[in-house]
């Protein structure tokens, strides 16, 4: 048995990460907010990156670090510099050099790579479209400077059950599959032809778990390689919940921070030895089935 620090683990990836690590028998303390996903038998810290009290911590093995700002469309840069630059680095030095932790396993994101060529690889030259994608670039490239034991993922549009609480913030399955079930119009950016790589968050929590076990350190992937549609997206959810979708088409307001295409490239994933399971399909029928339980 080992103990971890979950940071984010009232959130949707820490969430379903803390879960799996209790019923592997560790011990986990996690940090987060009373607002979001309770998660029992665990140490909860309530707090952001910047007021965590470090004496309650002990000495850990492993940090899954999934706390940040993620909102994507923010306009305040150094809200977001704070929070995932300054407040992430602040994290790792204590961690590392107070609490013997041993290894970082921490979210990256795909955002980095903007509308570059796909698909992505990790040596890709970035291109951020937004303060958030700046944001954990900047991050990215402070932890290859310092030899840390920590593995970034590059997570893209990880979704899953049980999103509910993020509100805007949730993936665009999450918000097309409840706006047909609650006969709400699925508003599309114009035409629906956009494709995202998507990641069920099982798949995503294993890639945590595989790379905290793993002796690699870097930068890796984490995505299921494919691409998808909205469209496409609308016509699963339309044929698992067998109701027809009133889809709405509107115009782009983001203009060119948005990223009309995304695909990861997984070959370095694979070859380290981590391969996502999940379909679109199978993971939608997922979520269904675990929201009805």
């Amino acid at each position: 048995m080992a103990k971890y620090l979950v940071t984010g683990g009232t959130g949707f990836i820490g969430h379903n990460l803390t879960h799996k690590l209790v019923n592997m028998g560790h011990e986990v303390i996690i940090t987060g907010s009373a607002t979001e996903l309770s998660v029992p038998n665990v140490t909860t810290l309530e707090c952001h990156l910047t007021g965590i009290n470090f004496k309650r911590i002990g000495k850990i093995d492993g940090c899954f670090h999934q706390a940040g700002n993620n909102q994507t469309t923010s306009l305040d840069k150094e809200e977001m510099m704070t929070a995932n630059l300054h407040a992430a680095k602040t994290l790792f030095d204590r961690l590392f050099h107070d609490h013997e932790c041993k290894k970082i396993v921490y979210a990256s994101s795909a955002s980095i790579y903007g509308n570059g060529q796909i698909p992505y690889e990790e040596t890709n030259t970035p291109n951020p479209l937004s303060f958030y994608a700046e944001s954990k670039l900047a991050f990215d490239e402070w932890i290859q400077n310092q030899n840390l034991n920590a593995v970034g993922l590059r997570y893209s549009n990880v979704y899953g059950p049980f999103e509910h609480h993020k509100k805007n913030r949730a993936s665009m399955i999450s918000k097309i599959l409840h706006d047909i079930q609650k006969n709400k119009s699925v508003k599309l950016f114009k035409y629906g032809e956009q494709k995202r790589d998507w990641i069920f968050v099982d798949d995503c929590t294993e890639s945590n778990l595989f790379f905290m076990n793993s002796t690699y350190q870097g930068i890796v992937n984490c995505g299921s390689g494919e691409q998808t549609s909205f469209n496409e997206i609308v016509k699963i959810c339309e044929e698992q919940l067998d109701k027809k979708a009133s889809v709405e088409y509107i115009d782009c307001n983001m203009n060119q921070e948005y990223q009309a295409n995304n695909q990861l490239c997984m070959k370095k994933s694979n070859t380290l030895g981590f391969h996502p399971k999940t379909s679109v399909r199978s993971g939608i029928s997922q979520i269904l089935k675990q929201e009805k339980d």
